[in-house]
């Protein structure tokens, strides 16, 4: 059962992961879950500030395979065949866990007891009496967490200040060249094929995020109008000069459909080839 409430240890909200120590190998649960079958305990390092304020980004912690759970502990859980840190707070009518993520306050997930690998085995609000008084008071302690994990993202934002165009621009003027260098690389006969048998002839296909004009190009089909849109700044140079560079026999690509954006703007070009 993939976690409902709390969110993904793989998204932006609350990005985290547990990596075996010390080299920080990320493995799968499964090959956690056969470590501490041989062995009952196993040291991770943390990543991320999800647990926090208690366990930090980089924190070390051993996990006990042969302790049976309690509420408040620090559990290991396979979510969706990864490890992932929850904290245990009630078990429901069917003997499963109901666990929380200390940073994401209101969020709950329901873990079955098979899904528990193990216990962190020591530590301030792991576990024992101070992890048993967080779960009492959760509702309490999760908003506190959630406070700090947002006081710390909002204090660890880069501040670009009035050079964040600018910044973003020289990111992307450095890849005009390697995106037009790949001009000369075609979709392929498959994918071709493919399209061909889909989408009926005389179409027309808009390409998003075409960079520097190169896919506009090699997806133009005999007798469809292919097209190119771009939101980043350089392709208001590039994109109209390479799909008009080297096309084909038969199609056509039409330039006025393609909209050129740049930061705060767009706008079209003009005409057709």
């Amino acid at each position: 059962m993939s976690a409902s409430g709390i969110p993904s240890s793989w998204g932006q909200a609350y990005p985290r992961a547990v990596l075996l120590a010390p080299d920080g190998l990320l493995v799968p649960c499964g090959t956690l879950e056969a470590i501490l079958r041989k062995r009952g305990r196993l040291d991770l390092l943390v990543r991320g500030f999800a647990l926090g304020p208690l366990i930090g980004d980089g924190a070390r912690v051993t996990i006990d395979s042969q302790r049976e759970p309690r509420a408040g502990d620090l559990a290991l859980c396979d979510v969706d065949r990864w490890g992932d840190i929850r904290r245990l707070l009630t078990r429901d009518r069917d003997g499963a866990w109901i666990t929380g993520l200390d940073a994401a306050a209101g969020a709950r997930d329901r873990v079955t007891p098979d899904r528990i690998r193990g216990v962190v085995a020591e530590g301030f609000g792991a576990g024992g009496v101070s992890g048993r008084a967080l779960a009492v008071a959760y509702p309490l302690w999760s908003r506190v967490a959630a406070f700090v994990y947002r006081i710390r993202k909002a204090m660890e934002a880069p501040d670009f200040g009035a050079g964040a165009v600018a910044s973003v621009q020289e990111k992307y003027a450095f890849q005009v060249a390697s995106y037009s260098d790949m001009l000369g690389f075609p979709l392929g006969e498959d994918l071709q094929r493919l399209l061909v048998r889909t989408f009926p002839a005389g179409g027309s296909v808009l390409v998003a995020g075409c960079g520097a004009g190169g896919e506009g190009r090699s997806s133009t089909l005999p007798g469809w109008d292919t097209g190119s849109r771009d939101s980043i700044f350089f392709p208001r140079w590039s994109a109209p000069r390479n799909a008009t560079s080297g096309r084909p026999a038969s199609g056509r690509i039409s330039s006025r459909r393609t909209w050129l954006s740049s930061i705060g703007t767009a706008r079209p070009t003009t005409g057709s080839t």
